[in-house]
């Protein structure tokens, strides 16, 4: 569903399966923005988020990570989403 409204809206979207596939597209392409869903399988997406942080500190070219749940919280603070 996500998908379908990005690419109406005239973004190109890559869907991984897992938090480990998430975090191989991240490494092997230069995206602006990655939206994180916290359910992910293998690596949860509170895992992948605080990789992603530690790694954007260090990168030439930044993104923004956005995160995602079918559950409202506010542990996408406590994981460190608001800090890019």
């Amino acid at each position: 569903m996500t998908r379908g409204i990005l690419n109406s809206a005239g973004f190109e979207a890559d869907i991984a399966p897992d938090g480990f596939a998430a975090l191989r597209l991240l490494r092997e392409h230069p995206y602006g923005m990655a939206l994180v869903d916290y359910h992910l399988p293998k690596l949860d997406g509170y895992t992948l988020a605080k990789l992603l942080r530690d790694a954007a500190r260090r990168a030439v070219s930044p993104f923004k990570l956005v995160g995602l749940t079918r559950t409202a919280t506010v542990l996408s603070h406590a994981a460190g989403l608001m800090s890019f």
